[in-house]
């Protein structure tokens, strides 16, 4: 039996000059799903108030599982997808920041044979936003008669529905969840896996991740402008190997990145990724640039892509780590969060080294900016762009906010330091909105 509960909470407005800055800390898998005997932790929603952190709201005391932790911008959503341990009932608290913020929870109760999956998808079909995960009906049946499918819950209704494997063609995908390197089954970097096949001559684009376990079923990615695209990277419509897949890291109604090729400086271990980008509103792919050679790095935050300079362990992280030790800036780093695995435990649990740099770009002009996050003179590798509306951006150093004007669409200017607190370290994120 399904079980359908919406609690609605309400703040009252305090401030009407302007929107309040809110931020969430925390972190979802691997640090909050683990064994329910092993320690989960706390996750905050904060705001800022007179330069000080205020708690608005506990998600979780750490009394839970914080399977996922995601903000879509596009719709001005945070989802956060939860469950009480040896209880079959899952919930997704949504944070509602379009006007003034609202916090909505839909819970969902199944029987103890089944099965639900510890991540969730949020996919754009037929005009409805929905979150979909995998579900199995009936865990006592051996695994070759076990059936999955996705269990999909309309956002805009509250109506429950099935879809099977094919509905992932339709992933809304932002891109990377906070600084979280979170890899393997407890994905949180929303990403299509994809692998091209020529069939009499004509490229199919498969979708190989994700995917429904045991499927034998392969969803279609439907590349708008191929021809277009593939003049411009060619290998878009080669037959690839089994071993080889095309990373979209950001897929959407809105725009499609590809990334098509890296160039490496191998003494200094320095590179920057190349990308093709579709913008739906133009209808066309341009080229960009990135610093870095980390596909997950790259977020959508309304009408810009953001990220951070990083290298993966096949593209620099040995070599780096060989040379020059712990990324940049570890003697400032605080490594005692209350909030899970800290930062430099991440880095190393997965093969990433990020250097202190952040980049944004503009989908509408094509401005690229980068400056470098730094405090006492050296670049502070635990930082990233956490969110940008209008002309102004803001981003995490270690323990601190800062806001800064993009000035002429060229450069950033002088940073406005917003808040300082031993919490932020895990602040992945923020928003603005009505109280």
């Amino acid at each position: 039996m399904l079980v359908l509960i919406t609690l609605l909470i309400s703040l009252s407005k305090a401030n009407s000059q302007g929107k309040t800055v809110f931020m969430i800390a925390g972190q979802g898998c691997p640090a909050n799903c683990s064994n329910e005997f092993n320690p989960h932790y706390p996750v905050h929603l904060f705001k800022v108030k007179d330069k000080r952190l205020e708690k608005v709201y506990d998600i979780s005391l750490g009394d839970i599982d914080v399977f996922k932790i995601a903000q879509y911008n596009t719709f001005k959503k945070v989802i956060i997808y939860e469950s009480e341990f040896f209880i079959k009932k899952k919930s997704f608290l949504i944070i509602d920041f379009n006007n003034q913020i609202r916090i909505d929870t839909i819970v969902r109760k199944f029987r103890d044979e089944t099965f639900s999956d510890f991540t969730y998808y949020l996919v754009y079909y037929k005009g409805y936003y929905y979150v979909i995960f995998r579900h199995c009906d009936d865990t006592n049946k051996d695994w070759d008669s076990r059936k999955y499918y996705y269990y999909a819950i309309n956002l805009s209704t509250q109506t429950d529905t099935i879809f099977d494997n094919s509905i992932i063609q339709y992933l809304h995908s932002e891109g990377v969840q906070g600084m979280s390197f979170i890899n393997s089954v407890y994905d949180q970097e929303e990403v299509l896996n994809i692998r091209t096949r020529v069939v009499n001559g004509n490229p199919i684009h498969l979708i190989l991740y994700p995917r429904l376990l045991g499927s034998i079923d392969t969803a279609i990615f439907k590349i708008p402008k191929l021809e277009e695209l593939s003049k411009r990277y060619i290998y878009i419509n080669f037959n690839l190997k089994t071993t080889e897949l095309i990373v979209l890291p950001i897929v959407n109604e809105n725009i499609i990145c590809v990334p098509t090729s890296i160039d490496l400086d191998e003494n200094k271990f320095l590179g920057t990724t190349y990308l093709q980008i579709y913008k739906a509103q133009y209808d066309r792919w341009d080229s960009a640039r990135f610093a870095g050679m980390y596909d997950y790095a790259l977020r959508h935050i309304n009408d810009w892509i953001v990220g951070y300079e990083a290298y993966s362990y096949s593209l620099g992280y040995y070599q780096k780590m060989e040379r020059y030790g712990a990324p940049s800036g570890a003697k400032f780093r605080q490594n005692d969060t209350i909030y899970g695995i800290p930062f430099d435990e991440r880095i190393k649990q997965n093969k990433v080294y990020p250097e202190g740099r952040l980049f944004i770009y503009n989908i509408h002009t094509g401005k690229y900016i980068e400056w470098e996050a730094i405090e006492n003179g050296i670049r502070q590798a635990d930082s990233e762009v956490l969110y940008i509306e209008g002309e102004e951006v803001y981003y995490r150093i270690n323990d601190k906010i800062y806001k800064s004007k993009i000035i002429h669409g060229e450069k950033i200017g002088t940073p406005e330091l917003l808040v300082q607190d031993r919490r932020i370290t895990e602040v992945h994120w923020l928003f603005l909105a009505e109280e």
